[in-house]
């Protein structure tokens, strides 16, 4: 089903009441802008189930300015308003603008109130049986925004073919089913500046929207579109001249100013801006009208990957939308997710944290779509979690050893965990009476099906291998070592698949889920500083030409390590006023094709050390020293990416 972002409520008149689309789900966020009339004595927020009269009100969020000044929260069920929780605080004083946050957990709302935590309210109604917004009072509205948790966005076809979910600056991790932590992150937290990863850079029809709320005290604020080496666009509102400069900055040399077109902001006002991307032009709109307009001068619009803002103002919300009829690609910042920012991270993330590796067995758990792939690297037994299960696009990959005395073992896809579960996918190599071969299978209903078999087993014993399994729409496409084996057809929909099963006799290296693809791009919190490192996890293809790891700031590359398989060379260098310096190359590559490799970057006060697989391979000076300004890990070339840590 298309996803559908719901567009906001611009300037509605009070009393307002209005469809929530969708309803309310975990992870769901409101935003409502506005301001408090002078003289006010109260109004109020309310969720409800119905837009009826007499329809139960699951949060009632009611600011008071009577004798002491106060909010009530409460909900009102069955035609009686429950126990009331009060906050003697005023966080929106009369005649002010301000900006409420209702953000949506499995057990909770989470307030905020311009841009701070302000309270908790415990569900009382199902948050699923809302469906309405009411707002009235002494009161008057800007606009009121949906922000939908993210959405799980299936690969599309052709390999490597992932449409990476969105990445953003802040780091998220993943986590095995009971942990004891919600389904979804807690409310992001838009701190200025701001930085955010575009996956797949920027194209005509491609939107980006910022809400926020403009200091009383604001003297300037920026929206920068970044790539590699510069600024495409600079969109710099500047009250100290009453004016919004666009501008472009390349080789670290800016262009001719525009100046044109007025200010069409306000001091201590909330503001949606919304940055459309064109054919050859971006338009800007600022609160539902078009602004300004402005040429690109910059025109590889897929390499424009980075969002920074900065400046004065309370920022609340980032939306990118891709508008293709009614369906929306929807991406909240902050989440590394991150694209949020999205939500949650494009790669597979190593949790070290939790110890999960009781069984051979795991249960690939259908969990909340904003939570990110878990790869295990030298598990000690098969255990890993598959955000939603299984679907078509989705690549698994076990790398390992069979024992040398091993003659039969087993991967298996399956429908739970039990003994007696149907087995979707039975992938059996056997070594008999002197042959290798492998079979194929599916256990439903108590029985066995029709096997099927390759003559030959490319899996020798003892010898490192990679089993790739690729969901497609009517069958598992099968590799092994780079190598085709077999399509073999659904006789269970995959749907239903929710364990992955090892037999005792491979030697686990790997298991992952190949959700991004070259290049990839993540955001660095804060910046490099020395003992912080960068893992990298892959396969570089066996036609593999060259893998690249860079690591960016906004006008150039601070390190670039490139590993070049045809003249089996690794190249280090720094991009700095346009062009690249002196290159540093070394003979041999610490990387093989189709082999399995952790590249570790190291950053030292001196230089980055560089280790591939636990063994040191290279050094290198820093060229660039400003390390706080580095923001970005670029991964790209001819390889399978499973994991990027930073």
């Amino acid at each position: 089903m298309a996803f559908y972002q719901q567009q906001p409520f611009y300037n509605p008149r009070i009393p307002f009441s209005g469809q929530i689309q969708g309803g309310l789900q975990n992870g769901k966020s409101i935003v409502v802008s506005g301001r408090v009339l002078p003289g006010a004595n109260r109004f109020h927020v309310n969720l409800q189930c119905g837009s009826h009269s007499g329809a139960d009100i699951a949060l009632h969020f009611n600011p008071r300015y009577e004798s002491s000044r106060y909010v009530v929260h409460n909900t009102f069920q069955n035609r009686s308003w429950g126990s009331e929780e009060r906050k003697f605080e005023s966080p929106f004083p009369q005649g002010q603008t301000f900006t409420l946050q209702i953000f949506v957990e499995q057990d909770k709302y989470k307030i905020s109130t311009n841009g701070r935590h302000f309270m908790d309210y415990r569900h009382r109604i199902p948050y699923s049986q809302v469906d309405t917004i009411s707002v009235d009072g002494m009161v008057e509205l800007n606009s009121i925004a949906f922000q939908n948790p993210a959405p799980y966005l299936p690969p599309q076809p052709a390999f490597p073919g992932y449409v990476a979910p969105q990445v953003g600056f802040q780091p998220q991790y993943a986590v095995p089913p009971g942990c004891g932590f919600p389904a979804y992150p807690s409310a992001p937290n838009y701190t200025v500046p701001y930085k955010t990863v575009i996956s797949g850079g920027l194209h005509p029809g491609k939107n980006i929207v910022i809400h926020g709320v403009i200091n009383h005290n604001a003297n300037r604020i920026a929206f920068n579109l970044r790539y590699r080496s510069g600024i495409a666009l600079h969109y710099n509102i500047r009250f100290d001249e009453s004016v919004v400069v666009r501008n472009t900055n390349q080789m670290e040399q800016w262009g001719k100013e525009e100046r044109f077109g007025g200010l069409p902001f306000q001091k201590g006002q909330p503001f949606q801006v919304t940055i459309s991307c064109n054919p050859h032009h971006y338009n800007v709109f600022v609160n539902g009208k078009q602004a300004h307009t402005y040429n690109h001068r910059y025109k590889n619009l897929n390499d424009i990957d980075i969002l920074e803002i900065t400046g004065d103002l309370q920022l609340n919300l980032v939306q990118y939308n891709i508008w293709v009829g009614l369906k929306t690609q929807l991406y909240l910042a902050g989440y590394s997710v991150s694209c949020f920012h999205i939500r949650g991270a494009s790669a597979l993330i190593l949790n070290k944290k939790n110890s999960i590796f009781g069984c051979r067995k795991t249960r690939i758990e259908r969990m909340a779509d904003s939570e990110q792939q878990l790869a295990i690297y030298k598990p000690t037994n098969a255990v890993t979690s598959i955000k939603g299960g299984l679907q078509e696009g989705k690549r698994v990959i076990i790398v390992g050893q069979i024992l040398p005395d091993a003659n039969r073992l087993h991967v298996n896809l399956q429908c739970g965990s039990d003994s007696k579960a149907d087995i979707a996918l039975h992938i059996n190599p056997r070594y008999e009476k002197g042959s290798a071969r492998i079979m194929y299978n599916t256990y439903k209903n108590g029985a066995w099906g029709s096997e099927q078999s390759t003559p030959e087993s490319p899996i020798a014993k003892d010898k490192p291998f990679v089993i790739e399994i690729l969901v497609n729409k009517e069958a598992y496409e099968i590799s092994v070592n780079g190598k085709h084996l077999m399509d073999y057809e659904h006789r269970i929909p995959v749907i239903q698949v929710n364990t992955i099963s090892v037999d005792q006799n491979i030697k686990l290296e790997f298991i992952g889920y190949q959700n991004s693809v070259p290049p990839y791009k993540k955001g660095l919190v804060n910046g490099l500083k020395p003992d912080k490192n960068i893992v990298v996890y892959g396969i570089p293809k066996l036609d593999c030409k060259s893998v690249a790891i860079n690591l960016r700031h906004r006008y150039g590359v601070a390190f670039h390590y490139q590993c070049r398989f045809e003249d089996k060379s690794v190249v280090c260098n720094t991009h700095e006023n346009g062009s690249w310096g002196p290159e540093e190359k070394s003979e041999g590559i610490p990387f093989l094709q189709g082999q399995f490799f952790q590249a570790k970057i190291s950053c030292k006060a001196e230089q980055y050390d560089v280790s591939v697989n636990g063994q040191q391979a290279h050094t290198y000076k820093h060229r660039f020293t400003k390390l706080e300004d580095i923001d970005v890990v670029e991964v790209c070339g001819d390889l399978l990416l499973f994991s990027v840590e930073a």
